[in-house]
């Protein structure tokens, strides 16, 4: 049986005061393979207009969001969402809290704020913008507007969707006070970078048994200094242990 995923939300607020509904999902029966060689179900950020997806509305006010979901409100077995069904009530209940927990990309974190583009389908045929990195309120009103003009640009048959994707699946301001906090990130700081052979990707977290990577530089583990990063490596045998190369990095964050 197929069904939809829902792992995260984080709703944005744009600098008109309109919210954009974002979530983390995927199917159940679709996986991908990791860093680690291990398979995961896959999952990917959207824009939530749900049942349009594409060639519509994607900045609501908090009023013309609630309305939209209303629709499904009679739905028994809308998604799955921390191993069970929820109702279309229950989905509708997290869209109203979402909205009151939606942030600014200013509020964001540097290393959270997301990227953006159009994928553009005609047929079986898809092309794509060249992605560009959301770092303000106003980045997010030129890509919201953007996509609007292509809209109403576009040829018979075409098909515009809005994409805009976090680099991580979870935030720092959603974690509990409970769990230890994480330390403050840098704007400027070395990173580990590790290539097995396959394909290249950085340090995010080691652990007792594995060494977990990542694709964003902006997610990787951070060292203050090159020799920081080279004594980490060093002390730890990540190479040996690993059978791995590693190169340190320096990277640079805009704020």
């Amino acid at each position: 049986m197929n069904y939809e995923i829902v792992y995260n939300r984080q709703f944005l607020k744009t600098q008109n005061g309109k919210i954009i509904p974002i979530i983390l999902h995927g199917s159940n029966n679709t996986y991908k393979v990791q860093l680690n060689g291990r398979e995961r179900r896959s999952r990917r950020w959207s824009i939530c207009n749900m049942p349009h997806w594409c060639n519509y509305k994607i900045d609501f006010t908090e009023e013309e969001l609630l309305k939209e979901n209303e629709q499904w409100l009679q739905e028994k077995e809308f998604f799955k969402y921390n191993g069970k069904y929820i109702t279309g009530q229950q989905w509708y209940n997290m869209v109203k809290n979402s909205i009151k927990k939606a942030r600014t990309i200013e509020e964001l974190q540097p290393y959270e704020r997301p990227f953006a583009y159009l994928s553009i389908w005609k047929g079986l045929e898809n092309t794509h913008t060249s992605p560009v990195f959301i770092n303000n309120s106003a980045n997010l009103q030129a890509f919201i507007e953007m996509y609007y003009a292509r809209v109403v640009e576009r040829k018979e048959g075409e098909k515009v969707y809005p994409v805009i994707e976090y680099g991580v699946e979870k935030f720092v301001h959603q974690r509990s006070n409970r769990i230890r906090q994480d330390k403050p990130r840098l704007t400027e700081y070395y990173t580990v970078k590790v290539d097995n052979g396959h394909n290249l990707y950085y340090v995010q977290q080691l652990t007792s048994r594995h060494l977990r990577g990542t694709y964003n530089e902006h997610d990787a583990k951070q060292f203050k200094t090159e020799k920081e990063a080279k004594k980490w490596i060093d002390e730890r045998s990540i190479e040996k242990r690993f059978r791995i190369k590693c190169q340190i990095e320096k990277i640079s964050e805009a704020a």
